[in-house]
């Protein structure tokens, strides 16, 4: 039923039922969904005596729903402020809304289900205000293929994603006023990403399954506590150019210029032992975080070092293991704790303690080969030293220490 108070300037409609619709919005320009036309905002600020409406009264008028329900409908959202971004569209959408009403402060109820693309799957239940925004929704989303999101960032990176699959299960709270600000309380999954280098389309860092359990971010102030993050099944391409600098820093695209991320220059062998150092660039302060446990498995790290004299690349295989109390406070350092193998031939071993999160950070870390049968690496000294490798093994010792700023290693070998 409809129900119309002119005086007040009112609408009330109890139910609206709708199955098998198409649904297509759009972000304009401006920022505002275009959607939001089709419901003005009520104005409150009119007093309540105010004799009844007359034909220049100004006010907006108030519209109330008893429930809005959607069955199998169909979903496209356009974003007209980015031309390259395509639409996100969602299928078998069902959606009930209880009580939705245009007037400042009025609590409603939101019910969705949808499925996006092949596998994805959203489910958001809970309340919400329209007017000042707020909401308080239960989350789960499962397979949810964010390829769409790509152009948002890509000229900003020197990676490609190839391919990243998001799921979430947990609660967020979100508020417009007096300040927006954003509150999530549960577990996030990353998995089968994919990112290459986006000038030579070199594998530069990809897993199959990225786990974080236990989240409470909040944005207002800014804080962040999470008690396990599990890595499994990944490979990374790390490089240490010769001043000290990891390509991990070279993701985001600087002074407009792109670069590799998979490739670096080596520098000139020098003697067998040696002690190199470099600054470290301080960073502004961090806000509180903190992360109980990172657990690793299935790890393989190609890494090369051009700090250290003289330069190597080890073929980490098999690495697990664990990083536990990760902080942003100063005064605390977290334990690493890794094993695993030199192409699957010697034990390789990294151990220490560090604090990357605080200011200034501080790193003490040991990683060390054993017995590493030269003979497997004869087919790479025949082609580039003219002589292949019959026998003989090889140990080495790395350390990498940061304190007060500045960077310290030395690598020992013995033949």
């Amino acid at each position: 039923g409809i129900a119309m108070d002119l005086a007040k300037r009112q609408v009330s409609i109890a139910d609206i039922a709708a199955h098998g619709g198409e649904i297509r919005a759009a972000l304009e320009k401006d920022g505002k969904l275009n959607l939001q036309r089709l419901a003005p905002p009520a104005d409150d600020s009119t007093p309540a005596a105010k004799p009844a409406a007359s034909a220049s009264d100004s006010r907006a008028w108030r519209i109330r729903f008893g429930q809005i329900a959607l069955d199998r409908h169909a979903l496209q959202v356009e974003d007209r402020r980015h031309g390259k971004a395509p639409p996100l569209a969602l299928s078998d959408l069902s959606l009930k809304l209880r009580n939705l009403d245009n007037a400042p402060g009025s609590q409603s109820l939101l019910d969705l289900a949808a499925r996006a693309g092949k596998r994805g799957q959203l489910k958001l239940s809970g309340p919400f205000v329209a007017q000042p925004f707020s909401a308080k929704w239960k989350v789960d989303v499962r397979q949810f293929d964010a390829a769409f999101a790509r152009p948002y960032f890509t000229d900003y990176l020197n990676i490609e994603l190839a391919s990243v699959w998001l799921g979430a299960k947990g609660e967020v709270a979100i508020a417009t006023s007096p300040k927006t600000a954003v509150h999530y309380r549960g577990n996030l999954a990353v998995n089968h990403l994919h990112a290459i280098d986006k000038l030579n389309g070199a594998d530069f860092l990809k897993w199959r399954a990225l786990a974080l359990n236990g989240i409470n971010v909040q944005s207002e102030p800014l804080r962040l506590d999470l008690n396990e993050v599990a890595l499994s099944d990944f490979y990374s391409r790390l490089i240490l150019s010769k001043e000290g600098r990891l390509n991990l820093q070279d993701i985001v695209v600087q002074n407009g210029q792109a670069a590799s991320v998979t490739t670096a220059a080596s520098t000139p062998a020098a003697k067998p032992a040696q002690i190199a150092s470099a600054p470290v660039k301080a960073r502004e302060p961090l806000p509180p975080i903190r992360i109980g446990r990172i657990t690793l498995a299935g790890g393989n790290i190609n890494y090369t070092d051009n700090f250290i004299q003289p330069n190597f690349t080890a073929n980490l295989m098999d690495m697990g293991g664990a990083i536990s109390g990760l902080s942003s406070r100063s005064d605390t350092r977290a334990s690493v704790d890794l094993r695993g193998s030199v192409d699957h031939i010697a034990p390789v071993t990294v151990a220490g303690s560090l604090n990357p999160l605080a200011q200034p950070m501080f790193l003490d870390i040991k990683a060390a080969v054993k017995g590493y049968e030269l003979a497997a690496a004869s087919t790479y000294s025949a082609k580039y030293a003219g002589y292949g490798i019959e026998k003989g093994k090889l140990s080495m010792d790395v350390s990498y220490f940061i304190e007060n700023g500045q960077l310290k290693a030395s690598n020992h070998l013995n033949l």
